[in-house]
């Protein structure tokens, strides 16, 4: 309900600006998305902690901001729940949040999590974040990595609105898919290149955490490569052991190569329409998820179920 009337004030305000400018329709989605962040804004400074959540949620759902995450742990944090602000401040930290003054043993909002046990990792993070923004990375191969991840995504999104339109177009609705196995392909093999001329998988240390993560994205939409995808998940897990690649990556492409093999997911990420592929051990999904700094396995259902307009 509060998420709903946020969403209603802020469409009310981008129309009347749109009404009053005459402004584009990319001008108005970032009118929407600057509107929702001073709301949240405002909510989290005036103590309303559970809807300031839910407001930089939606601007993220808008269009995703590191800062977004970084507050909702902050919330989170204000209300007791430190697991649920690890995980966010994790999120924000896989996307490349760093402090750019202060640091993390000086952010007096974010206490529950120097109090948690293995906080020292967080710190370790968001100093390595910190030096990869001067710190001389594998740049033009990072932007490589985000431009191709970036490509496939917006092919996919895309694809989407087309099979909507092409319900009953049984050719249209193939040319959509065989568009977006084309990128998905051409992606898997440029990363696959990438990581036989690195001879390992490319970590935070070459293409810094943003490029990692595109990187993890990539190899798990491949999936007429399955071969590629199981060499792809060793050498992850190789470079985790290292604090050098990033966990939500590995428990992603895990449950992938599962499904895409017949076998029972661990940490049920994969979905076809509302429910789970082949997850079994319901009972012990949380605790494998949290392992990983994933969210829970509801939260996470609801939110794919909102995405996918499946409520």
């Amino acid at each position: 309900m509060k998420r709903t009337l946020l969403l209603l004030l802020c469409c009310c305000f981008c129309l009347h600006i749109q009404a009053q400018n005459k402004v584009s329709f990319c001008d108005l989605h970032r009118s929407y998305d600057g509107k929702t962040r001073i709301i949240a804004d405002s909510l989290l400074r005036y103590g309303h902690f559970a809807e300031a959540i839910v407001a930089f949620r939606t601007s993220n759902e808008i269009r995703y901001h590191r800062n977004n995450t970084y507050r909702i742990a902050i919330a989170f944090c204000m209300l007791g729940q430190s697991d649920s602000a690890k995980i966010y401040m994790l999120e924000a930290i896989y996307h490349g949040f760093f402090y750019e003054h202060g640091s993390f043993e000086t952010d007096q909002l974010l206490q529950c999590l120097r109090d948690r046990e293995g906080h020292e990792k967080l710190a370790t993070l968001l100093e390595l974040n910190k030096a990869n923004r001067f710190k001389n990375v594998d740049t033009a191969l990072k932007n490589k990595l985000l431009l191709a991840r970036d490509n496939g995504q917006r092919h996919f999104r895309s694809g989407i609105m087309d099979s909507l339109q092409r319900a009953n177009d049984t050719i249209g609705l193939r040319m959509v898919s065989d568009s977006i196995n084309y990128i998905r392909a051409a992606n898997a093999y440029f990363l696959d290149s990438v990581i036989k001329a690195l001879g390992r998988w490319p970590g935070y240390d070459v293409v810094g955490i943003q490029g990692s993560r595109a990187a993890g994205l990539i190899v798990q939409h491949a999936d007429h490569f399955v071969d590629f995808q199981k060499r792809s998940l060793i050498l992850m897990n190789e470079a985790l052991k290292k604090n050098n690649a990033t966990p939500h990556n590995v428990a992603f492409l895990f449950d992938r190569v599962m499904v895409n093999t017949g076998g029972n997911q661990r940490f049920g990420t994969q979905f076809r329409g509302a429910e789970a592929l082949n997850l079994i051990d319901i009972e012990n999904v949380d605790i494998h998820r949290r392992s990983f700094g994933l969210e829970s396995f509801e939260s996470y259902r609801q939110r794919m179920m909102r995405r996918f307009n499946l409520n």
